[in-house]
């Protein structure tokens, strides 16, 4: 399932603080990365950064999120879109291992929903099944204003 950078850095930002520039939100990031030298920039990842020689270029491919590890970044203008820079204390693993978790939930929620269709659950399962990913109450009401469902 592919995700938008602006939804990445929400739930990153749950667990350490960021400096973000302007986010994409639509949905065309997948597969987390470290970045390596001398390899090139593919489209539509996010990608770990902590090479203190990494140079951004105006001529990288787009939609890539970038997420600059270290104290090197600190200072770093925010001047294009999808860059985030995240403290030298957080370890790298931490970051990538948090970035993985929010692409397992958002992939276990979009194959709950399918499996659901297939078993043609009712629309009150439906919305049980969103409540991990959108937590507000939420009703569906029909066209002659009758509840159908709803939840919390």
């Amino acid at each position: 399932m592919k995700l938008s950078a602006k939804l990445i850095c929400y739930h990153l930002q749950k667990s350490f603080p960021m400096h973000t520039s302007r986010l994409d939100t639509f949905p065309t990031l997948s597969c987390p990365s470290r970045f390596e030298k001398n390899t090139s920039l593919q489209d539509g990842r996010v990608y770990l950064i902590t090479d203190p020689d990494f140079q951004l270029t105006f001529h990288h491919p787009k939609n890539i999120l970038f997420l600059m590890i270290g104290k090197i970044y600190q200072n770093y203008e925010l001047t294009q879109p999808n860059m985030c820079i995240i403290p030298e204390d957080i370890p790298v693993n931490i970051v990538f291992n948090r970035i993985q978790d929010i692409f397992i939930l958002y992939d276990q929620w979009n194959q709950s929903l399918m499996d659901s269709r297939l078993r043609n659950a009712s629309i009150q399962e439906l919305l049980d099944l969103t409540a991990s990913i959108i937590p507000n109450p939420m009703m569906l009401i029909g066209m002659d204003f009758t509840i159908i469902a709803s939840r919390d």
